[in-house]
């Protein structure tokens, strides 16, 4: 069974930061596909759901690399190693896994981008649909709640834990688009599509 572990972001603070917090013996790899793995493997670092579900499905364990929101004054900033300890950087294991999406009575989508907000009222989800989401948001959250855009897997895992469903709007952006506000057109062409996720912590 092998027994790598790959540490899996292209900035070089992040790396300092796996060297001294316990990662120095990890592979270091910029981009990462589900391919590089086998069982037994550990993957650490920042990654969408749909790659660390797939991790998941290979049967090796993901470790996420997490952070309080980077200031707006340091985004789109490489950070060095001493900000993401101001930061709070530390691990944490966690599943995540594909599930079935079961309609609930009470959902709400949250993204910031007009393009997604039309695309989804497209799919025929019209609900409530708001920016951020906070910890006013999350205390509400239960059984009957379905949460619906792009959040950190660490607040996905407490709309779990809660009961609630979350429901992420996945799309595969190439690089080249990166900074680009995608249109409904553009999603749709994209392959944009609505996937249901359980992420359990530990």
């Amino acid at each position: 069974m092998s027994k790598k572990t790959l540490f899996v972001n292209r900035n070089a603070g992040a790396q300092d930061w796996a060297q001294e917090n316990g990662f120095a013996a990890a592979t270091v790899v910029e981009s990462f596909a589900p391919d590089m793995v086998e069982a037994g493997d550990t993957v650490v670092g920042t990654l969408p759901l749909p790659l660390a579900a797939a991790v998941h499905d290979k049967g090796a364990t993901f470790i996420a690399l997490t952070m309080r929101p980077v200031p707006a004054e340091l985004r789109g900033t490489p950070l060095s190693a001493e900000q993401m300890d101001e930061l709070g950087a530390a691990t944490q294991p966690m599943t995540v896994e594909v599930i079935d999406i079961e309609p609930t009575s009470k959902t709400v989508c949250v993204t910031r981008h007009v393009g997604a907000q039309e695309w989804l009222a497209r799919q025929g989800i019209n609900a409530e649909v708001q920016e951020h989401f906070t910890a006013e948001d999350m205390a509400e959250v239960g059984p009957e709640t379905t949460v619906v855009g792009v959040l950190p897997p660490t607040m996905v895992a407490d709309i779990c834990q809660r009961g609630g469903c979350f429901v992420a709007l996945d799309v595969r952006v190439p690089r080249e688009l990166f900074k680009t506000e995608l249109t409904a057109d553009m999603m749709a062409e994209l392959g944009a599509k609505l996937v249901g996720y359980r992420v359990t912590l530990g």
